[in-house]
């Protein structure tokens, strides 16, 4: 027995995971949509589960099943963290990227367009034609 032991009989070290919050990509799609993708290109498979016995955490959802875990009762494939973070760890070593929605020139410039400025603009002021054959 150790000095610290005898201070703090009955108190073990800390052994429990302390949790990293880890900030999921957004994805334009359902985790069930990108499942059925991932598993066509071969990049996941399925994860069968054994099915969890009481008593159950209190995340357990009895009318939710999970594709990844091979239709496991007790969540769904949307709230699937182990499918989550698959996809976290296929995007940082980007053997997965989403095509963005909006057009951005920083990841998708114009070809043909790197030299080009504009030296003038015109204005004109136009008044309100009420005849058209004034146009």
């Amino acid at each position: 027995m150790t000095a610290s032991d005898s201070e703090n009989p009955g108190q073990s070290t800390n052994t429990r995971r302390e949790r990293k919050f880890i900030h999921f990509t957004l994805i334009p799609m359902t985790y069930t949509e990108l499942l059925l993708m991932l598993l066509r290109k071969s990049f996941v498979a399925i994860c069968p589960m054994k099915q969890q016995q009481p008593p159950f955490s209190k995340s357990y959802d009895l009318d939710a099943t999970c594709d990844y875990h091979g239709g496991v009762k007790g969540h769904s494939t949307e709230r699937c963290f182990p499918l989550k973070y698959k996809v976290h760890s296929l995007i940082n070593v980007r053997w997965l990227t989403f095509k963005e929605d909006k057009p951005s020139i920083e990841n998708n410039p114009l070809l043909g367009h790197e030299k080009t400025s504009t030296n003038a603009i015109e204005v004109r002021e136009k008044g309100l034609v009420r005849k058209v054959s004034e146009i």
